[in-house]
C-alpha cells in the first residue's frame, strides 16, 4: 500500500510532460518527473522501478516530497549550504583591472606574485593567494605573465614588410633510434 498518493492537476501533468520532452534538464530531474507521472497513472512501485530504473526507496522519497512539500521540491534539490564567498565581485574585478594595467616601473609584465603584492598594498583585501587570483584571471582568459611570441608590428619604419617575426624555437638534436 502506498503511503503517499500522487494526484497531479492537469497543469502540473502538462508541466511534467514538457519537462520530460524538453531534453535540457539534468537526468535526475527527468527521472523524478517520470516517477511522478507514472505514480499518477497508477503504476505500482515495481513497475515504476522497471520503467524508470531507480530503487523503490527513491520512488517513495519522491512521492513523499511531492505530497508534503509540492511539485518543485519533489523535482529539484534544495539549495545547499556552503561557505560564503571570501571575495566580492568588486574585489575580483579590481584584480583583473590591475592585471590589465601597465606593470610597475622596472617590470616588463605582471606576475601572479606581483599582482598579489600590489592587490594587498592597494587595500583590495588583507591577503590573497596566487592560485585564487589565477582563477579570476583565467575566467577572463588573461595571462599577463606569459611571454608573447609571434609577429609584432615592426618598430622600424624603413623595413620592407613592416613586420618583424620572433621565434622561440631551439636547436633540435638528431636522435637516432636504438637498435
Amino acid at each position: 500500500m502506498k503511503d503517499h498518493i500522487v494526484s497531479l492537476t492537469d497543469e502540473s501533468r502538462q508541466q511534467l510532460q514538457q519537462l520530460v520532452q524538453s531534453g535540457t534538464r539534468p537526468v535526475r530531474v527527468v527521472r523524478r518527473a517520470f516517477v511522478l507521472l507514472k505514480s499518477d497513472q497508477g503504476f505500482t512501485d515495481e513497475e515504476i522501478v522497471e520503467h524508470v530504473g531507480c530503487s523503490e526507496r527513491t520512488i517513495r522519497r519522491i512521492r513523499k516530497l511531492f505530497a508534503t512539500e509540492g511539485l518543485e521540491r519533489a523535482l529539484f534539490d534544495a539549495p545547499r549550504s556552503g561557505a560564503p564567498a571570501t571575495f566580492t565581485a568588486r574585489q575580483r574585478q579590481q584584480v583583473v583591472a590591475l592585471a590589465c594595467s601597465e606593470p610597475p616601473e622596472g617590470r616588463v609584465r605582471w606576475t601572479l606574485e606581483l599582482l598579489c603584492q600590489h592587490s594587498v598594498q592597494r587595500g583590495f583585501f588583507p591577503s590573497v593567494g596566487k592560485s585564487e587570483e589565477a582563477l579570476w584571471l583565467k575566467e577572463h582568459d588573461l595571462k599577463p605573465w606569459r611571454k608573447k611570441t609571434g609577429a609584432f608590428p615592426s618598430s622600424t619604419k624603413n623595413s620592407a614588410s613592416g613586420w618583424r617575426t620572433f621565434s622561440t624555437s631551439t636547436k633540435s638534436r638528431l636522435i637516432r633510434p636504438s637498435r
